[in-house]
């Protein structure tokens, strides 16, 4: 072609667009994995770390904070 463009074939754009649409399906699937994992964890196994309680997340808690009293650092 006088412009220099490929005449048979894929162009070059057309390569692009496709890398492009390949690397967002790509993430898109590993997102989704992730996002699965957090709900594969069998029902009542998870330890809320606010209330210390089983059976939910934390930011589903809707009990009081448990203060768990420690000796400081400097008294042990």
């Amino acid at each position: 072609n006088a412009l220099g463009q490929e005449e048979a074939g894929v162009s070059r754009m057309q390569q692009r667009k496709d890398a492009r649409r390949e690397m967002y399906l790509q993430s898109t699937e590993k997102s989704q994995v992730i996002t699965r994992r957090k709900t594969d964890a069998p029902v009542g196994t998870q330890q809320c770390q606010k209330c210390l309680r089983i059976g939910h997340w934390t930011y589903e808690c809707k009990n009081e904070r448990v203060i768990a009293s420690r000796p400081s650092r400097s008294q042990q």
